[in-house]
């Protein structure tokens, strides 16, 4: 049995992929592909999530109310007895299992984390074929920053962008990522794919996405979401940032009524549509400074078409 892990990055279409992915698992089931997933979500968060070492500080987990070891060691449990069952009930067709969180990307930066998946894995999987699709980091960090002022963020930008370069262990530093990745999976197995509608097998996200599984598939027998995560604009940034001192995400641990963010940020972005937010000049050229020569040691190894990594 094949799986395929997409493991992001964050801020490339990952919710797309896993709303599309959720929406055609009956359909896709019966073609012999396994769609892997929380109940009540559309992704495989929990599989990151136990992924990690202990200790690593992770929001998930603590919304999930496990902060110590005794409530990581049942966190874990539960995760293993529901992996388990799902794939206990996977029929004899399914040939290829598909599992989705983008927080592979973002959580999981050191060995024994990685190597503690395929471990997981390895008791169903023959191959592992891991897929990640990467974006310009200066685009990104606006669109990290859009999605850090919905989930409550209070910094302004300026700050958040000069934590963002400091990093000590930088997820964006995809040369990194990469050999990490393919220490573990091997490299043969590594699918990077790049976030450019210019560059997408198809023409678009989905179908790229879709045309790394080991089969052919009609795609006209799948159905395409109307859901789209979009990044709000410079001016809906700075509106709800500034509406999170008076609304904020959770008070002394507890979540606000999630519908209530959803009505606020949708009215602000309503009101603010407009242009998104973009690095001056001076952060532009910080953000060469800080990834250029990752992005030339990838581009080398795994587009060595290309001259660049990424279009101007």
């Amino acid at each position: 049995m094949q799986f395929i892990v997409h493991i992001g990055a964050e801020k490339t279409g990952s919710s797309s992929i896993q709303q599309f992915m959720h929406m055609n698992k009956f359909t896709l089931a019966e073609l012999g592909f396994l769609y892997l997933h929380n109940p009540g979500r559309v992704d495989y968060r929990d599989i990151s999530a136990f992924c990690m070492n202990q200790g690593h500080a992770d929001l998930y987990l603590r919304r999930k109310r496990v902060n110590t070891s005794s409530q990581r060691a049942e966190f874990d449990k539960d995760f293993l007895s529901d992996f388990h069952r799902q794939m206990g009930a996977a029929t004899e067709h399914i040939h290829t299992v598909i599992i989705s969180s983008e927080h592979f990307s973002s959580r999981l930066d050191d060995l024994e984390e990685v190597e503690r998946l395929k471990l997981l894995l390895s008791e169903y999987a023959s191959r592992v074929k891991i897929v990640c699709y990467i974006r310009d980091q200066a685009a990104k960090v606006c669109s990290q920053y859009s999605t850090r002022i919905k989930n409550g963020g209070k910094e302004d930008f300026s700050d958040y962008f000069t934590k963002y370069l400091d990093k000590k262990k930088h997820g964006d530093l995809y040369d990194s990522k990469f050999e990490l990745w393919g220490k573990v999976f091997g490299y043969e197995n590594l699918g990077v794919r790049l976030f450019d509608k210019s560059f997408f097998n198809g023409g678009t996200l989905l179908s790229d996405f879709v045309r790394q599984f080991p089969a052919g598939i009609d795609e006209d027998l799948l159905a395409i979401p109307k859901h789209k995560n979009q990044a709000l604009s410079r001016k809906g940034c700075e509106w709800l940032r500034r509406l999170n001192y008076f609304f904020p995400e959770s008070v002394r641990g507890y979540t606000v009524v999630e519908g209530f963010r959803v009505f606020l940020i949708d009215t602000v972005a309503l009101l603010t549509k407009g242009e998104g937010l973009k690095l001056n000049s001076e952060q532009k050229a910080l953000v060469v400074q800080k990834f250029s020569q990752s992005n030339a040691h990838t581009c080398e190894k795994y587009f060595p078409d290309r001259e660049r990594l990424f279009s101007d």
